[in-house]
């Protein structure tokens, strides 16, 4: 998949090698019935993630599977792991903080070998500002590799 990238219509990388799935398939309620935005799952069973776009870190979950991201367009995209079976909820690492500028391909979370071992985790990838977003061009059910495109945002 490939989108003509332009002020109107903009691409999320993939931050992971892995299997996309439609987001209404998540064992996660919020982002299953997009309570929280609308975007794909990927799941994963690599070490590292990195951004999907040029922006600002806005957000870090305490819990350290998540981060937020700020494009600079305005897109705002929310990467959280889900870590319901992970034991004790361990095994993450921040590589950035709130404020930091990242671009395609940065290194923004790690997971610990331990975890990856014993789980395959689903990443969602999804964009939480839809009301400045006319439409999300998705495709589901294939594999896809780190920074190829995962979805594209028209504003």
């Amino acid at each position: 998949m490939s989108y003509y990238a332009d002020e109107k219509n903009f691409e999320i990388k993939s931050p992971v090698d892995g299997a996309i799935l439609d987001i209404s398939k998540v064992d996660d309620y919020v982002f299953s019935k997009k309570l929280a935005g609308d975007g794909v799952a990927v799941r994963f069973k690599t070490n590292k993630i990195t951004s999907p776009i040029n922006g600002i870190v806005k957000l870090v979950l305490c819990t350290k599977n998540g981060v937020g991201i700020e494009s600079e367009n305005g897109i705002e995209v929310l990467l959280h792991i889900n870590v319901e079976k992970v034991a004790n909820k361990k095994g993450f690492c921040l590589k950035v903080n709130e404020g930091d500028t990242v671009n395609i391909g940065d290194d923004i979370l790690c997971i610990d070998d331990s975890v990856l071992k014993n789980e395959e985790l689903t990443l969602c990838v999804i964009v939480t500002n839809m009301n400045d977003v006319k439409e999300i061009h998705k495709n589901s059910d294939h594999m896809v590799s780190r920074e190829e495109p995962l979805f594209a945002v028209s504003i």
